[in-house]
């Protein structure tokens, strides 16, 4: 590594070698020629390719995500802005050729305004003291000696307690259990709940024969602000689950009579969850049921089935069997599948009245058996995930079909109708010669 005194004098190397060698790639193979370790060195020439470096050496696997923040808030520094603007700053071109690249914009802070950026320059602050100087006296004599020491001076601080907060950095950061950059994901034991030993706020056992016969969950449904989970249950029921709060606490507690077995998926609408449910049980071999949620109100010391839901569908008629739901654009209808009946109702979510029935039957398939739904980002069209004539489940109320797939379905009348087309056929067909493919979960991937 080169000492501070040194790097004027490598500022004018490099900048030699860029005069003298007009080619790009030539000039950044001689750039880096110039560090000790030129093997382990990667010349930028410019920020948008410093960026596309470090995804090459990322080597993610294909169809990651890369998340780019839409605005971007860098200092006002001259490498960047050529002509400093309060309104319009004039950034240098290689930079702003680098936002346009990755959709996000560039807005430098203003001069002489330190809170345009606050939280960054604190940051910036505490790096400084307390990783920084301590260490500006030793000598490193390679990159990997310089990061370990870097990362047990962040150890320090990052466990030290915050007196604002009362806790360590590292305690806060503790309920973020998902490091998509390490591809590490660790399931954070004390926030679980066990719904089959507990008890509720109202000193009731979560799972009680009468009540909450079998408290499997389901699909834990998560509204908007991530804080409540709607918590579906296999036997009937369901839980409010305030996840931010560690252990997570059950904050309102529904039975199977106002909540039935099954339920699969939700749709959250302004401040209504809307939540369904399929039968499944004995007491509930067959059922549709649609229930509409506040999503606020939520306290642990409300009674039972408090605030109470709204049910906007309730059909028990053999055969009926509610599962996936969607919403179609803007959000102004719902899409409910009965798989056992071959249709979707459509609910106006202003209303909440069934505005429709879509047959499924026909010319695309006899008995398509819809399980679960999503709609095109575009709004266009609802896809459904089709079960086969060989479901792996083996429940009482099992729904069987005989094209199994993902049914495509045009949507019409603004969301209000829609038209069944075609269906991508999915086929895994054993030894034997029996059909075992059963189509269940969907999701849209974006190209």
């Amino acid at each position: 590594m080169r000492g501070a005194g040194q790097w004027p004098e490598a500022e004018q190397q490099w900048q030699a070698v860029l005069r003298e060698n007009p080619n790009r790639d030539a000039a950044m193979r001689n750039v880096e020629k110039l560090w000790p370790e030129p093997e382990n060195t990667l010349a930028c020439l410019s920020v948008r390719t410093g960026f596309d470096l470090l995804l090459g050496a990322l080597d993610l696997p294909r169809g990651s995500e890369v998340l780019v923040s839409a605005l971007t808030i860098p200092d006002n520094t001259r490498t960047a802005v050529v002509e400093p603007c309060r309104y319009e700053p004039l950034l240098h071109r290689t930079y702003q050729e680098m936002a346009q690249h990755y959709g996000t914009v560039i807005l430098p802070t203003r001069v002489r305004k330190p809170r345009d950026k606050a939280k960054a320059e604190v940051g910036v602050q505490v790096v400084e003291r307390d990783v920084l100087a301590p260490l500006r006296h030793q000598l490193f004599h390679g990159l990997a000696a310089l990061n370990s020491a870097i990362r047990e001076r962040l150890h320090v601080v990052n466990h030290r307690p915050m007196r604002y907060y009362g806790c360590s950095r590292a305690e806060l950061f503790e309920r973020i259990d998902t490091d998509y950059a390490s591809n590490t994901f660790v399931l954070n034991s004390a926030a679980t709940i066990d719904l089959a030993t507990c008890i509720t706020p109202n000193g009731v056992a979560c799972q009680e024969a009468s009540i909450r016969p079998d408290n499997a969950p389901i699909c834990p449904i998560i509204e908007s602000t991530s804080r409540y989970v709607f918590v579906t249950l296999r036997g009937g029921g369901l839980f409010v689950v305030d996840a931010k709060k560690t252990p997570m606490e059950i904050v309102a507690e529904y039975d199977v009579d106002t909540v039935h077995p099954n339920g699969c998926l939700g749709a959250q609408v302004g401040g209504k969850m809307y939540v369904d449910s399929g039968g499944g049980t004995a007491a509930h071999l067959y059922g549709a049921d649609i229930y509409a949620f506040p999503v606020t109100g939520f306290s642990a010391s409300n009674p039972p089935n408090v605030p109470a839901p709204k049910v906007v569908l309730s059909d028990a008629s053999e055969d009926a069997d509610a599962h996936g739901a969607t919403l179609t654009r803007h959000q102004r209808y719902l899409w409910i599948a009965d798989r056992g009946r071959n249709f979707l109702w459509v609910i106006d979510t202003a209303t909440d009245e069934v505005v429709n029935e879509i047959p499924l039957a026909g010319a695309a398939s006899d008995d398509p058996t819809p399980d679960l739904l999503a709609t095109s980002p575009n709004g266009s069209h609802v896809f459904m995930s089709l079960r086969g004539p060989n479901p792996l489940t083996a429940d009482p109320h099992v729904s069987t079909g005989s094209t199994p797939g993902v049914g495509v379905i045009r949507v019409t009348e603004g969301g209000r109708g829609g038209r069944f087309e075609s269906v991508a056929p999915a086929t895994n067909v054993d030894a034997g010669g029996v059909e075992r493919a059963d189509v269940h979960a969907l999701t849209i991937r974006l190209k």
